[in-house]
């Protein structure tokens, strides 16, 4: 019999394909239509077959291991099914009570999000035009000025320079680090509307934290 780690074993749920969330819906149709399913040529596989798999892999009580605590006290477990959260008191965003809404907000799709890699900006704008050539519907750009921890940006030009080979009218946008709120953010705004790009259609986010 072969041997699978869970990590392995968690590919085999076709509950965890990519595309596939809670609702479904276009994401799923948009992931499957990219041949992304994970699970694609396994034969379906439920949570409980998952977890005896594992205990007998690696022991009795193992799933129970396998999930750690954040520090905020949330518990992560090592696999969530199409079944997750049902039992949940707060409901689904969209569904009675509406605790969490009116709308499931459910007909965005997924998103192949690219995180560039950590370093100078030349390196950075070299992955950025792979990862959009490859597929990529939006790129993570984490801002450094060290280049330690992200992308060593620490002027306008430097930013400029990453997305110079970019489709912005295409690509979303996703932004962290400290101060890229008031230094990058305007500065995304001035770029779009140089190349004729409506700012309002920029998609993405910005991850800012002004405490810190």
């Amino acid at each position: 019999m072969e041997r699978l780690s869970p990590e392995r074993a968690i590919l085999r749920d076709p509950t965890i394909r990519a595309g596939t969330g809670r609702f479904g819906g276009r994401g799923r149709r948009l992931m499957e239509g990219r041949e992304q399913g994970l699970a694609a040529g396994f034969p379906a596989i439920d949570e409980a077959a998952w977890r005896r798999r594992v205990e007998a892999e690696l022991g009795q009580g193992a799933v129970a291991d396998l999930a750690r605590r954040l520090r905020s006290g949330i518990v992560v477990e090592p696999l969530y099914g199409c079944r997750a959260g049902l039992d949940d008191p707060v409901g689904f965003a969209g569904v009675f009570p509406f605790t969490r809404g009116g709308d499931r907000g459910g007909g965005a799709g997924w998103q192949i999000t690219a995180a560039l890699p950590a370093g100078d900006v030349e390196s950075a704008a070299e992955a950025a035009v792979e990862a959009a050539a490859g597929g990529a519907d939006a790129l993570l750009l984490s801002v450094d000025a060290a280049g330690r921890r992200g992308v060593a940006v620490d002027d306008l030009s430097a930013f400029e320079q990453v997305l110079a080979g970019l489709d912005l009218g295409r690509l979303a946008l996703h932004l962290e680090g400290p101060e890229v709120g008031p230094a990058l953010a305007p500065a995304l705004v001035a770029l779009c509307r140089r190349r004729g790009i409506d700012p309002a259609s920029l998609r993405g986010s910005v991850a800012d934290d002004p405490v810190t």
